[in-house]
């Protein structure tokens, strides 16, 4: 592991700041205390989240020649003093072997402007796309719903806010999984320097060849922020070859993430000349 060390320092002194380096045990309890507080969300004014990641793999599984690709994103902006909302959708799938691509998109902004409230949705999959939105002139009428939309969307972007996907450190820092943790190599380091601030950084590898004949190598690294009780930033990166000798197994897997959150963003409007209004 010597030779990954440099790594995970380069990653541990991005991350620490005037954070002080603490336990295990200690970053277990400063992440339950950070699952366990309550922050209202309506409370949040103004918060953006960013999130993608990509998976793929190549080579040959269970005898298929395979070399698929997917990625998948969303973005959430929510400003309740700008009065503006948005969120946006996309996956995309593609098979090479195939000769096949799937895709999917999604947008949907809700925002006030000159005293009207817009509900503008795009929907694009392969071959085809639909530009719509509504609106409502009543400015008392339509300060009301958007405070209703507002209130309905914003706990889902909560949920995208906090990170508690990644509060589960051991499952987060095991990057390749459950079926070979016995014999990955771990080195983990974990910061904080207020309530509901923590810092993790992890660098592992796996270079194993077994009974079998399947032999296993990879190199990875993940690591997660969350400040005032709120996730700041993530990211996980691994390679993971797997072979068996036989060609049944023997393929290359690579996989990215990366989970954003600030709270300052600078709010984008779509030009309504290409949507069609309906009538609500």
């Amino acid at each position: 592991m010597k030779k990954y060390l440099p790594l995970l320092a380069v990653l541990s002194c991005s991350l620490t700041g005037c954070s002080k380096e603490i336990s295990s045990a200690e970053a277990a309890e400063i992440a339950n205390d950070i699952r366990n507080t309550v922050i209202n969300p309506e409370t949040i004014d103004t918060i953006k989240v960013n999130y993608s990641a990509s998976d793929h793999i190549e080579g040959t599984n269970d005898s298929k020649v395979v070399d698929n690709k997917d990625d998948i994103s969303y973005k959430f902006e929510a400003s309740n003093k700008r009065n503006y909302l948005h969120m946006l959708f996309k996956t995309k799938s593609k098979d090479k072997i195939e000769d096949e691509t799937t895709s999917d998109e999604r947008e949907l902004w809700i925002y006030i402007k000159n005293k009207t409230l817009y509900q503008v949705n795009r929907v694009k999959s392969v071959g085809s796309e639909t530009k719509k939105y509504t609106k409502i002139d009543n400015y008392g009428a339509a300060a009301t719903e958007f405070v209703h939309l507002y209130n309905t969307y914003i706990s889902t972007i909560y949920e995208a806010a906090r990170g508690y996907e990644y509060l589960d450190l051991d499952k987060f820092t095991n990057i390749f999984g459950e079926e070979y943790r016995k014999d990955i190599e771990f080195s983990e380091k974990y910061f904080s320097k207020k309530e509901g601030n923590l810092r993790v950084a992890t660098a592992a590898k796996i270079d194993k060849t077994y009974e079998t004949g399947v032999y296993v190598k990879g190199v990875g690294t993940a690591t997660v922020k969350w400040n005032e009780y709120l996730l700041k930033s993530a990211a996980s990166a691994y390679t993971l070859k797997v072979s068996d000798g036989t060609n049944k197994n023997d393929y290359r897997r690579n996989y990215t993430l990366t989970h954003n959150v600030s709270k300052f963003f600078i709010a984008t409007y779509p030009n309504l000349n290409k949507y069609a209004l309906e009538n609500r």
